[in-house]
């Protein structure tokens, strides 16, 4: 993707992006999914192509808020904005239950598609 647009006009859909990101208080994921067919490339190619170039113009401490940003617009998609909350109480479960799913249960990358769990007990 960083062949197909000059530096300007990167400059210009980061910008977009970011803009986009922030009046919806949604997640990098469906905002990729929203303009990627607009522009011509896949949500996985922008997604990337916009990570590397927002963490590449970053210092490490906004690299930090975008790994935050990004997962907090996950849980936001998943969780808060998927159902209809009748009190305070079941948001407080589901949250809880998101975390531990995050924390413990879901697959990573980094850990070759292992859970945090699995590793851990590999581990000791």
């Amino acid at each position: 993707m960083s062949k197909i647009f000059d530096e300007e006009a990167s400059d210009r859909v980061v910008c977009l992006v970011e803009d986009r990101i922030s009046v919806q208080e949604c997640s990098i994921v469906s905002v990729c999914e929203q303009m990627a067919p607009k522009l011509g490339v896949s949500a996985s190619a922008l997604r990337q192509w916009l990570q590397k170039s927002r963490w590449e113009n970053r210092d490490r401490g906004d690299q930090i808020d975008l790994v935050a940003e990004d997962v907090n617009g996950s849980y936001k998609n998943e969780i808060i904005h998927a159902r209809w909350w009748v009190d305070v109480l079941g948001v407080e479960i589901a949250t809880f239950e998101w975390v531990s799913w995050w924390n413990v249960k879901r697959v990573y990358r980094a850990l070759d598609y292992h859970t945090p769990q699995e590793v851990e007990n590999r581990y000791w």
